[in-house]
Order: C-alpha cells, then sequence, then structure tokens
C-alpha cells in the first residue's frame, strides 16, 4: 500500500512539512496543471504554457526539495526528467494515450 496525497492548490505550499508529516504517507504528486489554476495562472482547458510558467515551477521545486528534506516521495505528471530529480522526485508518470490500443 502506497498512501500519496495531490499537490494541486497553492495553499498547501505553506502547510507542505506538515503534510508530508502525516504518519504513513508516502508522499505527494504534484498535479501542475490544478496547481496552475489555484495560482490564477491557467484554466482548465490550458495546457503546457500554465504548467511552465516560472511561478509555477518554483512551487514545484519548492515541493520537491521539501520531499526530498523529508525523505518522502514526490511524483510529477510533466517536466524534464533529469531536472525533476535534482529537484528530488523520485516518481514519474507516463502518458495514458489510448487503451484500447
Amino acid at each position: 500500500l502506497l498512501a500519496l496525497v495531490m499537490f494541486e492548490d497553492i495553499a498547501a505550499l505553506e502547510r507542505i512539512r506538515e503534510i508530508l508529516a502525516v504518519p504513513g504517507l508516502a508522499g505527494v504528486m504534484i498535479g501542475q496543471s490544478d496547481l496552475s489554476i489555484s495560482m490564477g495562472l491557467g484554466t482548465p482547458a490550458g495546457g503546457a504554457e500554465a504548467q511552465n510558467k516560472p511561478e509555477v515551477q518554483a512551487v514545484v521545486a519548492q515541493v520537491g526539495r521539501a520531499c526530498a528534506e523529508m525523505r518522502k516521495l514526490c511524483g510529477t505528471y510533466q517536466g524534464d526528467i533529469k531536472t525533476r530529480v535534482e529537484q528530488g522526485f523520485r516518481l514519474f508518470t507516463q502518458g495514458r494515450g489510448d487503451y484500447r490500443e
């Protein structure tokens, strides 16, 4: 069993270490699309442009560092893997594609 929470709202940033300290929690997955929306920088139909804004990427990096410091998993759906590993990320997903293929 692997318990992860989604980090999708900027309001969670100020309490990220408190969140990561929850007993039994393995780490977080960052939902950059929803994060950018919560920061007032994206829209539900928005894509990489909003998610790659420097302000969003700075928050993603902060969460990665907090996870690394607290020895928790940090995952993402987007981003350059080499950069993310340097930021402390250890969990990566692939595009879902069409399951019928």
